[in-house]
């Protein structure tokens, strides 16, 4: 049976995982019931210990349109119940009836929701950054060619390669492409063309390298005969996809937060992305990109924190 999620289930869940340090934020995990042994399906659990002990926080999340009520409410407090969890925490994105708040409070049940911003200097910071675009800019090498030491070729006729060749290095191996993705990579290579992309000419779809390994690399011939490289000569093809954003901003759990829903341009998976920003305690911005990938697995990337944005000393 196939998870159950949303874009606020996910959202929520985003949040907590930037803001949860070491602990482990699953969503739509199963935890078994303590009477019947069988799985049930929590929105968000997040695993902790204290000392020894371990902490289990189970999270249920709804988007509904209407504040949550008691029928709600009381239907997740007595599934929570059954399960080995530690402590209760309830979402809605449009609030509680005051009976839950009442009943809440007796019950030790923390409730949360998604507030509006009220922080003009947060606002004013999402403003700017509102309307810009994530870029992913994708590499693929068009263009290769290697020089090896002639004199430990036995056998001319068996030297050959191609992208799908073997390379040895540090008793491991390669394939050509991966080898040389993996060298650019280490380089900064791929790094210089992300951070000056928009500087360069739009004719520039290209860019030549050649590099020298110390590390002794090896092509491995088709007589099973290693031979070492001098020299790699490397052309990099490089283009862009880009999704604009549109970023909602609130509060939440007393933390600003920003928030905004992108094509998927970092794989073939049609489901959209989310990228994030939460507030933490020093006032820094915590960014977080989360796709899914082309196996269906979800990737999470952390971004560079953003310090100063509210100015806070």
């Amino acid at each position: 049976m196939p998870k159950r999620t949303n874009f606020f289930q996910k959202l929520i869940t985003q949040i907590y995982k930037q803001l949860s340090g070491s602990a482990i934020v699953t969503e739509s995990k199963m935890l078994v019931d303590k009477d019947t042994g069988s799985l049930v399906e929590v929105d968000i659990v997040i695993e902790s210990h204290v000392g020894l002990v371990p902490i289990i926080i189970g999270i249920e999340c709804t988007s509904k349109s209407r504040p949550a009520d008691l029928v709600w409410y009381r239907q997740l407090v007595k599934k929570h119940e059954d399960l080995p969890i530690s402590k209760t925490v309830l979402v809605s994105e449009s609030g509680f009836t005051e009976d839950v708040y009442k009943k809440a409070r007796i019950d030790n049940v923390e409730l949360l929701t998604l507030e509006e911003a009220i922080d003009t200097r947060w606002i004013d910071f999402i403003t700017k950054i509102n309307n810009g675009t994530v870029v992913h800019v994708n590499f693929r090498p068009t263009k290769f060619g290697i020089q090896v030491n002639g004199g430990e070729v036995k056998e001319p006729t068996k030297l050959a390669f191609s992208y799908r060749s073997i390379i040895e290095e540090s008793g491991k191996q390669y394939q050509l492409v991966d080898y040389l993705m993996k060298a650019a990579q280490e380089m900064g290579v791929t790094r210089w063309v992300m951070k000056n992309y928009r500087k360069l000419p739009p004719s520039c779809k290209s860019i030549e390298i050649s590099f020298i390994k110390d590390t002794d690399p090896k092509i491995i011939l088709t007589n099973n005969e290693r031979v070492s490289i001098k020299e790699f000569d490397l052309t990099l093809e490089f283009y862009s996809n880009e999704s604009r954003l549109a970023f909602n901003s609130g509060r939440y759990s007393d933390r600003n937060i920003a928030y905004s829903e992108f094509d998927n341009i970092f794989s073939n998976s049609k489901d959209k992305g989310i990228l994030t920003f939460v507030e933490n305690e020093q006032g820094a911005m915590i960014g977080s990109i989360t796709y899914m990938d082309d196996n269906k697995k979800e990737i999470n990337l952390e971004l560079q924190l953003i310090h100063d944005v509210l100015n806070k000393k």
